[in-house]
């Protein structure tokens, strides 16, 4: 969805832009009872701020990495942790 895509791109251009990506680390999470299995078989994946999740994608509605197919309907978030 619009808001997914969103509010994956914002949190990721304000890690980006605050200078702390090096100590945030970012999870990938469904809030959907009924998800695709790609997305089911992400949630709780945590990988580095600066890296890609498994499936190539920056955030949940990434749409420059995924395909209308993974992007359309999408509720996950996108978790940052600063450590």
């Amino acid at each position: 969805s619009i808001t997914t895509s969103m509010t994956g791109w914002a949190a990721d251009e304000a890690i980006e832009h605050d200078g702390v990506g090096d100590r945030v680390m970012k999870t990938w999470i469904v809030t959907s009872s009924n998800p695709r299995d790609t997305h089911a078989r992400m949630n709780g994946e945590t990988v580095p701020y600066d890296e890609t999740f498994s499936n190539g994608a920056r955030f949940p509605g990434d749409t420059g990495a995924l395909d209308v197919d993974e992007v359309a309907g999408c509720t996950c978030v996108l978790e940052l942790s600063i450590y």
